[in-house]
């Protein structure tokens, strides 16, 4: 059964809808720098670029978690030219690469989340740090 799970989760990453660009600006923060930065940005309305953008089928939730996300570079405030990950949990999402669009960040859920670009969200952040990745936030954009 496990087998089977695990295959159905590799399989879902090959069906999702990607549009990718190049990274760029991949800046790192310490784990308590993300989670400060999460609290500044849940209450602020800034603006934010999409980079690159994944949707994910909000029907593969159930047992599994699965999520949208878009990377994104903040154009304004304090994080200005920061690069982050935006992920909205069992949600399809539409953002245009190149779009500028309002940051709404929410709440971080406290389990792991597969991500259709093959990324995955970690609760404990000092996850981020080690693998050299963008932070990933919660949140969606308007």
């Amino acid at each position: 059964m496990r087998i089977l799970s695990v295959l159905f989760f590799i399989s879902l990453f090959n069906i999702s809808y990607c549009q990718k660009t190049e990274r760029n600006n991949l800046s790192l923060k310490t784990a308590e720098q993300i989670n400060e930065m999460e609290n500044d940005l849940k209450s602020q309305s800034l603006r934010v670029e999409v980079m690159e953008t994944c949707s994910t089928n909000p029907n593969w939730c159930g047992t599994m978690a699965f999520a949208s996300t878009s990377l994104v570079k903040v154009l304004d405030g304090k994080y200005k030219d920061q690069v982050i990950l935006i992920s909205e949990l069992c949600r399809a999402t539409n953002y245009k690469v190149n779009g500028i669009y309002i940051l709404k960040i929410e709440r971080s859920p406290n389990f792991g989340v597969g991500i259709c670009n093959d990324e995955v969200y970690h609760v404990n952040r000092h996850d981020y740090i080690k693998e050299k990745r963008v932070p990933m936030l919660f949140g969606k954009l308007e």
